[in-house]
């Protein structure tokens, strides 16, 4: 009851905290985390930081940086139990899961750095908790979305949320599933590169945007599919592309 009405205090002191203060609070923060060798306070150091980033209100470079600063105290400390590094990712897939779009980009970026040493978690978002069919749905949800709510007229400056662009989440969704494949060295089976291709190449509400990442995505991503999966693509969707599709992007 105690640690949290002291972290229901530190919310209510850090919203309405002048911009300098929140500068000064996070260095500390960061600086104390980074130092720490007690598990129980870096537990505790963390939370404070995820609970800061939760703050609607934030301009978009404080929130990253908190982020930051979480992500880098708990890659960096390596006396953090593998538990409480599996609970901050499954928090990040649950917003993905969820299509919290507030919370897509930030989810992806936070898991590309917290797997960054450790290719264990990978294999558990992937194996146990299927990041790589959330994130094909979310990519699917979130075109959708964009279609109907611009009238089919999605550009480079289409909002997802109040802070990223359409582009911006698509971008970094597939930069995220490019890293995690090849980082643990494991193929994407044809079903979801199928229906990979399908949203972002032969969908009537794909945009100049999908198909430009989405060609980007498939020839940088290739030999992330086992040769049978390339070739049965190549055969039922590659070459049967409508080559002005080429010419568009």
């Amino acid at each position: 009851m105690k640690a949290r009405r002291k972290r229901d205090l530190g919310a209510y002191l850090w919203k309405f905290a002048t911009n300098a203060t929140q500068d000064e609070l996070v260095d500390s923060l960061n600086k104390v985390g980074h130092k720490l060798m007690n598990m129980q306070h870096s537990e505790r150091i963390l939370e404070i930081l995820w609970t800061m980033a939760h703050d609607e209100s934030l301009p978009c470079s404080m929130l990253d940086r908190l982020l930051s600063c979480h992500r880098d105290i708990s890659s960096g400390s390596h006396y953090l139990n593998h538990k409480l590094k599996y609970d901050y990712c499954l928090k990040c897939m649950d917003y993905i899961k969820s299509y919290n779009l507030q919370w897509i980009v930030l989810s992806c970026r936070y898991i590309m750095k917290l797997v960054e040493f450790d290719t264990e978690i990978i294999y558990f978002l992937i194996n146990k908790n299927d990041l790589i069919l959330y994130l094909i749905q979310t990519i699917g949800r979130c075109q959708h979305d964009v279609w109907m709510q611009t009238n089919g007229n999605v550009s480079s400056d289409t909002l997802i949320d109040k802070r990223h662009t359409y582009k911006e989440s698509l971008k970094i969704e597939l930069d995220l599933l490019t890293y995690i494949l090849k980082k643990a060295r494991m193929y994407v089976i044809l079903r979801r590169a199928e229906e990979l291709w399908l949203t972002l190449i032969t969908n009537h509400e794909a945009c100049l945007i999908d198909n430009e990442l989405g060609f980007g995505w498939f020839i940088t991503s290739f030999n992330e599919m086992n040769g049978q999966s390339r070739i049965e693509l190549y055969e039922k969707h590659i070459s049967k592309l409508d080559s002005s599709k080429l010419t568009e992007t």
